[in-house]
Formats: structure tokens, sequence, C-alpha cells
């Protein structure tokens, strides 16, 4: 997944998006995004101490690390730790935050291929490339379950599979949905940073 590019499409998303503060005591906050009160793309800020929940027409987490989530979650670069942020997710989202791959599950089948077909006669690899296009890397089309069904059925020894269940993790990538979530943490903090600031300024000009 090309992480800058949906960062392209979250701003697009989220261009006219104002925040409305719904609560804001200490570690207790609720913070609303939209588009003049649009559902679309429409998400929540709401933390209490030691959690912060994301929700809206993108999905929704539970995070859970420090006492006040948004110094956790907080970067002056506007920025995300996906792969860190995730393993902080406390409701079941942490396995919907990742989804199958299917041309990173091609690529390390033929990554295996590769190597078994170095010993083998012209005639020998064609016949094993047609047979793993067949019954494997088709099979990516139709999803995760046939995928590693065809793993798991594959039963020529002339490229082993045995161990290639290892290398699930490497097939799988961060949902679209869970990306734009981690990009409106991020940028919904800077706004109400800015918007806390904003106010303090204020309130140091009525004074003086």
């Amino acid at each position: 997944m090309d992480i800058q590019q949906e960062l392209a499409r979250f701003q697009r998303d989220t261009a006219n998006h104002k925040m409305e503060v719904l609560l804001d005591d200490g570690l207790h906050r609720h913070l609303k995004f939209t588009d003049n009160g649009s559902s679309i793309y429409r998400f929540d800020l709401i933390t209490w101490p030691g959690f912060l929940c994301i929700s809206g027409d993108m999905g929704c987490n539970v995070f859970s690390r420090v006492a006040d989530m948004f110094d956790f979650f907080r970067r002056r670069d506007g920025g995300i730790n996906p792969q860190y942020w995730r393993e902080k997710i406390q409701d079941d989202g942490r396995d919907s935050a990742m989804e199958f791959d299917p041309d990173q599950f091609r690529k390390r089948i033929k990554e295996e291929l590769d190597e078994a077909l170095q010993d083998m006669g012209e005639e020998e690899a064609e016949d094993l490339k047609l047979k793993v296009s067949t019954l494997l890397l088709d099979e990516a089309d139709n999803g995760e379950h046939a995928a590693w069904a065809a793993v798991y059925n594959w039963n020529d020894d002339r490229l082993p599979l045995q161990d290639f269940g290892e290398c699930y993790n490497s097939c799988r990538d961060y949902t679209v949905h869970y990306i734009w979530r981690c990009y409106a943490i991020a940028w919904g903090i800077q706004q109400y940073d800015a918007h806390k600031a904003a106010a303090t300024q204020q309130a140091t000009q009525a004074v003086a």
C-alpha cells in the first residue's frame, strides 16, 4: 500500500471538515469532525483515561496505551505509525485492520517457484509453472480462503509448500479504512491542539 497516496485521499475526503467540541473535560473528550454536519466521512474522536476511540463513516477502533492517548498519537508532522498503533488496538479490529493482499501472495508463491525451478529442465519447468499458475496463482483472485485452501491442497513435491503458512502475515496489508482512520486521528489531534492554542491566546489577550 502507498501510504502517501492514502494521505492524499484522506485530505480530499476531509478538505471541508470542521471540528465541533462536544466534550472537553481533562482526559474526557468528544470531538466531532464533519463537512457541515454531513455523515459522509464523518468521524468522532472520544477519549477517556487510558483509551481513545475513533468511530464514524470509515469504521471504528479503540486504542489503549497511556493515560492521555492524545499524547500517544500526537506527532508534529501529522504522520502515522500504523504498525505500532495497530498493536494498541483493544477491540476485535486488530485483525480487521489488515486484509489479504493477492499481489503479495502471488509474489511469495513466485519466489518459492523460482527457487524450485533452478534445478529443473525446461520441459519440467514449464509443466510446473503452468500447474502453479492454474492451481495457485489464479486462486489469489478468488479471495483469501481460496488462496490458502489451494496452498493446503497442493501436493506436488517439486514445489514443497509445507512451511508456506509462515508467510501468512507477509501476504496481508493494511486496509484502506484503517489507514484512513490513522490519518484521521493524527489530523484530528492537530485540529484540537490548534483550537486549544487559539483559546489560550484569546484568554491571554483578554487579560492583557
